[in-house]
């Protein structure tokens, strides 16, 4: 990439890898998210480095600002905002 230096602790982070179907917990949901349970499952990894699509064990309410909360069983989430639950 143009413009990075490796030195950079902050350009250098490598975000943790998780595999499909791993248990996690997440640590500090979204803004607007309301979690009704904070574990999931890993679905797959999104379209951005380092963020997985997560299958929540119940689904959670999300507030756009406007209307009425939306309710959704998936969610984009960082690995590093993520805790691996072991089997």
């Amino acid at each position: 990439m143009i413009g990075t230096n490796p030195k950079d602790a902050h350009e250098a982070y490598e975000f943790p890898v998780l595999r499909e179907g791993a248990r996690v917990r997440l640590r500090a949901p979204t803004w607007g998210l309301t979690l009704r349970s904070d574990t999931g499952t890993v679905v797959r990894p999104a379209e951005e480095d380092g963020d997985y699509v997560v299958r929540l064990d119940t689904p959670a309410l999300y507030d756009h600002g406007t209307g009425p909360p939306e309710e959704l069983q998936e969610v984009v989430e960082a690995s590093d905002n993520m805790d691996l639950l072991e089997d």
